[in-house]
């Protein structure tokens, strides 16, 4: 028997569509309260950010490129007074 064939059949005799529904089931309330918690953090930290943002005169169109950078690094420039860098488009 083949490596790949060996696999495939030890990953169907211990895997089982019910066995997954149970584990989701067990686990699914801690795992839609972690996320309900990311979402409340990230949106927090993209409206602080573009708050920021807005202050230190950067135009709307260019804030998705800071947020992209990381919006925890440009918050931390603007709490040390930091001058933030300016998106300029090439001529």
């Amino acid at each position: 028997m083949s490596d790949v064939t060996c696999r495939l059949s030890r990953w169907k005799a211990k895997y089982s569509p019910e066995i997954a529904a149970q584990t989701t089931a067990r686990i699914y309330a801690d795992m839609t309260e972690r996320y309900q918690a990311s979402m409340v953090a990230l949106c927090t930290m993209e409206t602080e950010t573009k708050q920021v943002l807005d202050g230190s005169g950067i135009d709307t169109m260019y804030i998705v490129f800071y947020l992209g950078r990381n919006g925890d690094t440009i918050l931390n420039w603007s709490d040390r007074g930091r001058r933030l860098p300016c998106h300029q488009p090439s001529p």
